[in-house]
């Protein structure tokens, strides 16, 4: 039943939380948690599902790189499009918030976000040993993800999972009412 998977990706879906501002701000789900997927290999289809506690000894390393599509892209590359200010599991997934650089390569993966024609994030992970296990239900291998090694993260256009979501908004957005004042008075 195990199968070598070697380095995964998974995507998820995003959607925009806010329409005002600068739009540097990325917020979202770069993973959802107990909620199964199918997942299309060469061995054939099987049902994968990730726990709450899958990344907490990867992120307790290590911060992953946010890239658009995996760095696939040939306008972007591999550069990261930004930088990774809030990353941790909570009750709903694996919450993603990062600063999108303002520059020309991401401004198109802004633009794609904001129209909602970009509508996933993914991540690309290893499992360690022992770090999933394996069974049957219904006739299909069932995979149960509990730990990962988290390597890079970001929106891409096509995701494996339905349930992931992301945004793009203004950075002030998230300033509460004295920390807006403060920063005006300092401009």
């Amino acid at each position: 039943m195990p199968r070598d998977l070697g380095i995964c990706v998974r995507s998820f879906d995003f959607e925009l939380r806010g329409e005002s501002g600068d739009g540097l701000t990325l917020e979202g789900y770069a993973a959802v948690f107990n909620s199964p997927t199918t997942i299309r290999d060469m061995q054939g289809d099987f049902e994968e599902v990730i726990l709450p506690d899958a990344f907490n000894r990867s992120l307790g390393k290590r911060m992953p790189i946010l890239q658009w599509d995996h760095g696939k892209d040939p306008a972007v590359g591999t550069a990261p499009i930004g930088d990774i200010h809030d990353l941790h599991p909570d009750g709903h997934g694996l919450f993603v918030r990062a600063a999108l650089y303002d520059h020309a390569s991401t401004g198109r993966v802004r633009m794609a976000i904001k129209g909602k024609s970009v509508k996933g994030m993914s991540f690309r992970f290893g499992v360690p040993k022992g770090g999933d296990a394996w069974s049957k239900r219904d006739g299909m291998d069932v995979r149960e993800i509990r730990d990962v090694d988290v390597h890079e993260l970001g929106p891409v256009a096509f995701p494996a999972y339905d349930t992931t979501s992301v945004s793009v908004r203004s950075l002030l957005a998230q300033l509460d009412p004295d920390e807006y004042r403060a920063l005006l008075r300092e401009l």
